[in-house]
């Protein structure tokens, strides 16, 4: 047992502090192994301080004259919620794109919970139940052959590219489902819409996560189910305000979504691409390049240079042209991909795939985090995310009353999720999951048993509880898992 508690040890503290009991001369002759490989001679003053800086923040540099100006570079390891306000322009950029992704997601799941409503009494089938289902759900269906995709889609076109196309994808398919002529065709439609949610769903937090400094990064996975949640919002408060335009309202409450995916098209070739997407690009083409018999290695060892200066540009630009800042960030990512390039090329894909159920350590995080995330989806909150419309108008409310009630839902969502980070740094992540199971079951309940009662008070009971079981949801089950795996696991090769 000890045995086992000291190697979980030595795990962390390689992957948290790979440089702890290296000598300066260690560090210098990595550094100058880094600079060969990746021919960034003129900023070898960069990397080797940087080198320097990522052991230890207060290191003397090699010459504190060729630092200039410049600020040294805060410990990372040091949080400080004020650090979330003190970041370069670029960074903000690059958070509100991410955001806005986010907030995408969240509108094309709640664009179709008030245009239900409305277009089953447009298009006449039977088993409207069943049928209702089928539209409501389509685009999760692709989305499980979509997220399949998703690692292809980004080694192939890049982080941004990837974005980019998905957002295309929003884009065509919600204005397509606008203009549906029959249900079958807006499942057809809505079956495609999901072809985008995959792939932005899974490259958006990465993307945000490799280009954002490390101080900051959890913090921002936080933020996307808080926008999510906001676009959910969105997504209702939309559907209230169509609702009196006639026939037709449906069709715009469906289609809202369509504009926000073109906007952050645009916005996104203003930002840099992931200066880790691009090492992992270097690194492989000189891999080929290494191969025996490669007939176009020369060219491979000079497009892996380009890759190298636009990854060390793009880092300097989201670190504000602080040099030090860039070349201790670019020393410790290319060092941690050489590792991982490395011990990755000793195993196969089956046997680091097998080494979740092997090791103690990554197992019990795997069969938490997948029971979490299931659970995050099968805890209820699909029911009212995507039926509240339905639920309400069943306690014998009007369509407007009915709509009213989804978007006070939707904003109880998401001023609960924005508060959450503050909520779980201070009772813990297992406490607030201990807490909010239990209430989130009993609110459920309450749903459900509300609709034994008679007169007004229906609604009124059915409103309370959905209500407080968006509370529960939000601060406990809808933020913690995309939390709670990643940091169970101490080793960045097992995450």
């Amino acid at each position: 047992m000890a045995a086992r508690g000291q190697e979980t040890s030595n795990v962390s503290v390689n992957v948290q502090d790979p440089f702890r009991n290296w000598t300066r001369r260690n560090l210098e002759d990595k550094a100058n192994e880094c600079l060969e490989e990746s021919k960034l001679n003129r900023y070898r003053n960069d990397i080797v301080n940087g080198a320097y800086l990522a052991q230890d923040p207060e290191a003397e540099l090699a010459d504190e004259s060729l630092a200039g100006d410049e600020t040294r570079p805060t410990d990372p390891d040091k949080f400080d919620r004020r650090d979330l306000f003190r970041q370069p322009w670029r960074v903000y950029a690059l958070i509100s794109c991410c955001s806005l992704g986010a907030l995408i997601q969240g509108w094309d799941e709640s664009a179709v919970n008030g245009a239900q409503l409305y277009y089953v009494d447009e298009f006449p089938f039977t088993n409207r139940s069943v049928i209702k289902g089928l539209v409501n759900g389509a685009p999760y269906l692709c989305c499980v052959i979509s997220c399949l995709l998703t690692g292809t889609l980004n080694d192939r076109f890049g982080r941004r590219n990837t974005i980019a196309l998905t957002c295309l994808i929003s884009f065509a398919f919600a204005l397509g489902q606008a203009l549906a002529e029959n249900w079958k065709t807006l499942f057809a439609l809505r079956i495609l819409l999901g072809l985008g949610i995959g792939p932005k769903s899974a490259t958006i937090p990465i993307y945000s996560a490799e280009c954002v400094p490390k101080q900051i990064r959890g913090a921002l996975v936080m933020q996307w189910q808080t926008w999510i949640a906001f676009g959910i919002m969105l997504g209702m408060i939309f559907n209230l305000a169509f609702a009196d335009i006639g026939r037709n309202n449906w069709r715009f409450m469906i289609g809202s979504p369509m504009v926000a995916p073109l906007f952050l098209c645009v916005l996104l070739f203003s930002q840099p691409e992931s200066p880790r997407w691009l090492l992992q690009q270097a690194f492989k083409k000189l891999e080929r390049a290494g191969k025996p018999g490669e007939a176009h290695s020369d060219g491979l060892r000079r497009k892996a240079k380009r890759d190298f200066e636009d990854a060390y540009s793009s880092l300097n630009k989201l670190r504000d042209n602080n040099h030090l800042e860039t070349g201790r960030d670019f020393f410790l990512m290319w060092y941690l991909l050489k590792d991982e390039t490395t011990s990755s090329g000793t195993s196969s894909g089956l046997e680091r795939t097998l080494d979740l159920l092997r090791k103690p350590r990554c197992c019990h995080a795997f069969v938490a985090g997948l029971t979490l995330m299931f659970l995050q989806q099968f805890c209820g909150v699909n029911t009212l995310a995507y039926y509240s419309s339905t639920v309400y108008k069943s306690a014998r409310t009007s369509n407007k009353f009915a709509l009213l009630f989804s978007m006070g839902f939707g904003i109880i969502n998401f001023i609960f999720s924005a508060f959450a980070i503050w909520w779980i740094d201070r009772f813990g992540r297992r406490n607030l999951l201990l807490a909010t199971f239990p209430l989130m079951g009993v609110f459920q309940l309450g749903v459900a048993l509300s609709f034994l009662a008679g007169g007004h008070i229906r609604i009124v009971l059915v409103v309370i509880f959905s209500y407080l079981f968006a509370v529960a949801y939000s601060v406990g089950e809808g933020p913690v898992p995309f939390v709670g795996a990643p940091t169970s696991v101490t080793d960045r090769r097992d995450r």
